[in-house]
């Protein structure tokens, strides 16, 4: 594979990950508040509660900014010249 390929073959991977990620992170905080709805999930402390929901945002948050990142960079990659 030449040079050219192999970059954009691995830009390509970076965005489909990173979008994979974007999903399992908006499920991971969705089950979550699903969670803090059941009577299992009220016994947590609300400390906990709340300390587990930002997590669970941030995570989301970094997980949409990598895919943002890489299908701007893929889309570079493939229109150089755009402004």
């Amino acid at each position: 594979m030449n040079p050219a390929a192999a970059l954009e073959t691995a830009l390509q991977q970076a965005s489909d990950t990173a979008n994979a990620a974007l999903e399992a992170a908006k499920a991971a905080r969705i089950e979550l508040e699903k969670f803090f709805g059941t009577e299992a999930g009220r016994k947590f402390p609300l400390n906990a509660q709340g300390e587990m929901l930002r997590a669970a945002a941030n995570t989301y948050n970094a997980a949409r900014t990598a895919a943002n990142e890489a299908q701007d960079a893929l889309f570079v990659f493939k229109h150089p010249d755009a402004d």
